[in-house]
């Protein structure tokens, strides 16, 4: 998202230095407009929450970052989880496998 934001403000300033005026309730607008799917939720509330006219460019990155790693953590924690069920399951299945092999003895 950072990344996202630098490239943005770049262009910004771009179009800066040869005479355009670009506000900041433009860049928050334009940012809203061209994120992923996986933004849609933030999105809709930001929209129905906010003053996008007042927002500043920060505070909207700042929120967006803050969601991010929310679900990078979230997915990080499912992951784990994930991981440690099949960690389970294959140490399930491998004790049952001694135990058929001694009953067929």
């Amino acid at each position: 998202m950072a990344e996202y934001f630098n490239k943005l403000q770049l262009l910004a300033n771009s179009m800066r230095a040869y005479g355009e005026t670009i506000t900041d309730q433009q860049m928050v607008e334009k940012v809203l407009q061209t994120l992923s799917t996986k933004f849609y939720y933030v999105v809709a509330a930001i929209e129905q929450c906010k003053d996008i006219e007042q927002m500043k460019v920060e505070d909207l990155q700042g929120k967006l970052e803050a969601y991010e790693l929310k679900m990078i953590n979230k997915n990080a924690k499912k992951a784990s989880e994930e991981q440690a069920l099949q960690l389970q399951a294959l140490s399930r299945e491998r004790s049952t496998c001694g135990r058929w092999t001694k009953n067929k003895a």
